[in-house]
């Protein structure tokens, strides 16, 4: 509603204008995205604890895997040269599953952060705010 209310009028005509106008639409986003960033912090906790038992089974799977691959690396080595980036291919893929075995508290992380709970708190009473300044702004192109 604050980008229609700010457009009404047309595109701004200068620089100042615009800038104004992305620093507006910007403000008023602002609080929605902290809290969707909330949100989504939120979950990556609830999830955690599935996450942290599930680990150790990831883990064997991930040796039992990489096990594999040592083997057919051994026995790739006096055969077929062909087969040896396919290998690789799949050990970085190995690899890269590892770092999401190896993070499953990345996403909580913002929680235990200060400034983002200060900032997480101040979202949701702007967000209030927002919704009335919405509202005057919906009768005032009403009218």
């Amino acid at each position: 509603m604050v980008a229609v209310f700010l457009f009404r009028d047309g595109a701004p005509a200068d620089a100042g204008g615009w800038a104004l106008t992305v620093l507006g639409i910007a403000l008023a986003a602002a609080p929605g995205v902290v809290l969707f960033v909330l949100a989504a912090a939120l979950a990556s906790l609830a999830a955690l604890p599935a996450r942290v038992r599930a680990t150790p089974g990831q883990a064997r799977d991930r040796a039992a895997e990489l096990r594999a691959m040592s083997e057919a690396i051994r026995a790739a080595r006096g055969t077929r040269v062909t087969r040896l980036p396919f290998l690789l291919w799949r050990l970085t893929r190995v690899a890269g599953g590892a770092r999401e075995l190896l993070g499953p508290h990345a996403g909580a992380l913002p929680l235990v952060s200060v400034p983002f709970l200060l900032l997480s708190a101040a979202a949701v009473p702007a967000t209030l705010v927002l919704v009335a300044v919405a509202l005057v702004l919906l009768l005032l192109l009403a009218f």
